[in-house]
């Protein structure tokens, strides 16, 4: 049986498989179409212009004039009588209409005398006012100036020689005074050098620090400023000779590094060392018997531990809330001494704030660290605020030991509220509640907490600044970092710093590759860079004119003094003092000129100060002290070049 079944389920697979098999039936081809449908679409056509008509025509013109003239009458004649045969003693005579007439014959007027006058009544005061007012005008005097080729404009307004600025003659100067370094002082026992110079704020005194540069490691000398009255002689008095002594003389325990006048007390100054001292001095205390140094800051670690390398006197509503009053809550008078604070840096990357005139300079006010935390160091050489037409106060540059340019603001650093400070009457001061206002916000409760158990533990009625820093004992509690922007560096050490007091944007800088660059705050890379020392030689200070906005000048290490003016050349300088064949007589050897201050006060006033000591005030050319039309067009020119090169 199991065979039988098993054959069985063989048929039915067999008969399974022949109903699968393959099988051949008829095919269907399906055209494809889209090929004719896009055929369809295109269309087949021929265009002919019409024919071309060639047609000459000539024209022939005939020029005809009219020409009349009015003449006047002159002794009875006409001024322009019929030309005829002279007679004896007489000259032939030119008639302008060729017609003839009597000598006695006056030419009938060739217009309405009533009609002219009228004219000339309504339009003559018109004509004469917009006359003037296009002579006083210098609206297209930068069309002028940019209408030049590429190497006319790198050459300025007048040409390829500079002496063509001043009219065709060479610019000149003369020295004023020279006044060598004061004998029989320590100034002379100590070799020391002029490293500062600065006019009072009447611009009548000349201040002169003396100090060294080639120090390394701890200061062991001393240093002096002194102060010359220059224009304090009269007639009857002698007048400034090379060798005379000093009428003020202010001694530091180290040498002077900087020194800065106040904007508004001709007796008030301000001086760096090189311990990092910050020293204040009132020239008219000494009158009365009392001494001239009003204060000192001391070398702590929330103060300055390295040369202070600039100071610089600013508004105090830049670092004031409102504006109205001093760090200490005190209201001040319009142009009093205590509406200015003191900014200083030095080696050790720092912007300090100082109240002079409130908190004191036992701790300053505010601080900022140049160099970002875990970065490389930053010690600061120069430091200038920005002073032009719109300008705030609040923004400076910065320029440190290794070439780099920076850009901060005192402001960016503020508190923007008040919600940290301790409210009054609970043993914090005035100036301790400003140094935790203005600290970095993240560091604010730690820094109030350090002021809370210093009360505690000390047993003290009150904390001030001086105790809230030691109470801290680390500068990054208290010391915030500026908002910032890098310029393209030096090559070397930036010198000096300048900001322009006409152009908000403006500034000049200096330094070892002996390069002076015009910057815009506006764009990294320079507007203009001329190297006019030869031979490699250093630059040490930049300053601009305070009378003219196209002129700025530079001292270098070969001992002469660069004067700039843009109007006249873009890339070299107009004079060269203290040069062997420049208008000015050269000193022995040409020692390095170490700083450099314009009188901004009397115009064409250039005071310098080298490394023998000697101090030179040289009086510039009337066209160099005094603001020309072409000044801000020169200046806008140098942006423009650059903006199109």
């Amino acid at each position: 049986g199991s065979r039988f079944g098993d054959a069985s389920r063989r048929g039915r697979r067999s008969a399974m498989v022949l109903r699968l098999g393959d099988a051949e039936g008829a095919s269907v081809d399906v055209e494809s179409t889209w090929r004719d449908t896009a055929r369809a679409r295109q269309t087949r056509g021929k265009c002919q212009t019409e024919p071309l008509r060639y047609v000459e025509a000539a024209v022939q013109a005939v020029d005809r004039a009219e020409v009349g003239v009015q003449a006047r009458l002159v002794d009875g004649r006409d001024e322009f009588a019929e030309a005829k045969e002279p007679e004896s003693g007489e000259s032939p005579r030119d008639d302008v209409d060729g017609a003839d007439r009597d000598d006695g014959e006056a030419k009938s007027p060739g217009a309405d005398d009533g009609e002219l006058e009228a004219f000339v009544s309504k339009a003559g005061p018109l004509v004469l006012r917009e006359l003037r007012r296009s002579d006083a005008s210098h609206a297209f005097t930068a069309l002028a100036l940019a209408a030049k080729s590429g190497a006319e404009l790198d050459q300025g307004l007048f040409g390829s020689d500079p002496a063509a600025a001043a009219g065709g003659r060479r610019e000149e100067a003369s020295v004023l005074h020279t006044l060598m370094r004061p004998q029989g002082d320590l100034e002379e026992a100590e070799n020391l050098s002029c490293t500062a110079v600065a006019w009072n704020a009447t611009g009548s005194q000349l201040l002169a620090g003396y100090g060294r540069f080639d120090n390394y490691g701890w200061c062991a000398h001393r240093g002096s400023v002194c102060i010359w009255n220059v224009f304090a002689r009269s007639a009857h008095a002698p007048a400034l000779e090379e060798f005379t002594a000093p009428d003020v003389r202010l001694e530091t325990s180290s040498g002077v590094m900087c020194v800065a006048a106040h904007p508004v007390r001709p007796s008030v100054l301000a001086v760096g060392t090189f311990n990092g001292e910050v020293l204040l001095f009132d020239t008219t205390l000494a009158d009365v018997g009392e001494d001239s140094m009003v204060d000192a800051s001391q070398v702590e670690d929330f103060c300055h531990r390295e040369p202070v390398r600039e100071l610089v006197w600013v508004p105090l509503a830049v670092v004031s809330r409102d504006g109205k009053a001093g760090a200490s809550g005190r209201g001040s008078a319009p142009g009093s001494a205590s509406e200015y604070v003191l900014a200083s840096t030095s080696g050790d990357g720092r912007v300090l704030v100082w109240d002079a005139f409130g908190v004191g300079l036992q701790a300053p006010i505010r601080g900022l660290n140049l160099a970002p935390r875990r970065s490389k160091a930053f010690g600061g050489t120069a430091l200038a605020f920005w002073g032009g037409a719109g300008a705030t106060g609040e923004a400076f540059v910065v320029g440190s030991e290794g070439g780099a340019l920076t850009r901060g603001t005192i402001q960016a650093a503020a508190a923007r509220d008040d919600a940290a400070a301790p409210p009054p009457g609970r043993g914090w001061t005035a100036s301790a509640q400003r140094v935790l206002a203005f600290a970095p916000a993240k560091e604010r409760a730690q820094l109030r907490r350090n002021g809370d158990k210093f009360l505690s533990t000390e047993d003290v009625q009150e904390i001030s600044a001086r105790q809230l820093y030691e109470a801290s004992r680390a500068d990054r509690f208290c010391f915030a970092e500026p908002t910032r922007f890098a310029f393209r560096p030096h090559i070397g050490p930036v010198s000096a710093v300048a900001c322009s007091p006409f152009r908000r944007n403006a500034f000049l800088s200096c330094g070892a590759d002996g390069a002076v660059s015009l910057y815009s705050t506006l764009d990294r890379d320079p507007v203009l860079t001329v190297s006019p020392a030869k031979g490699g030689q250093l630059l040490h200070s930049c300053a601009w004119s305070p009378h003219r906005p196209a002129v700025f000048a530079c001292a270098a290490s070969s001992g002469e003094v660069f004067v700039f003016d843009l109007s006249a050349s873009l890339s070299a300088p107009v004079l060269s003092l203290q040069s062997a064949n420049g208008p000015v007589p050269a000193l022995p050897d040409q020692p390095p000129v170490f700083h450099l201050a314009f009188n901004h006060r009397t115009r064409g006033l250039l005071a310098s100060g080298d490394e023998a000591g000697n101090v030179r005030i040289f009086k510039l050319g009337w066209r160099l002290g005094n603001r020309q039309p072409v000044d801000k067009a020169a200046l806008d020119l140098a942006y423009r070049g650059a903006a199109t090169a």
